[in-house]
């Protein structure tokens, strides 16, 4: 009998459920680890500890003010250039206290 490979069997699905719980686990564990240094941060600018947030779905962002004046996770990426030669010269991606 022919099966089409979209369809899993019941034990790959409750795999793969197991997997993302598990990778969702990590990210979590890894926000919380994170969340005194943000804390430390929010103290350091003046506003309060309790605002801290940390992105449980990439860690290294940062929540920050959007444009359209909405938070979300961000980096903040920088570069530098040569007008003269119009080359990019230098560059950078900061997040967190760094």
């Amino acid at each position: 009998m022919f099966q089409h490979p979209d369809v899993l069997s019941v034990d790959a699905k409750q795999a793969a459920r197991l997997c993302a719980a598990k990778q969702r686990e990590q990210r979590i564990a890894q926000a919380l680890a994170r969340l005194p240094e943000l804390q430390a941060a929010k103290r350091r600018n003046g506003d309060k500890a309790e605002n801290a947030r940390a992105s449980t779905t990439d860690v290294d962002a940062t929540n920050m003010k959007i444009a359209d004046g909405g938070f979300r996770p961000a980096y903040n990426v920088q570069f530098a250039t040569d007008c003269a030669s119009q080359v990019i010269v230098g560059g950078g991606c900061h997040y967190g206290g760094q």
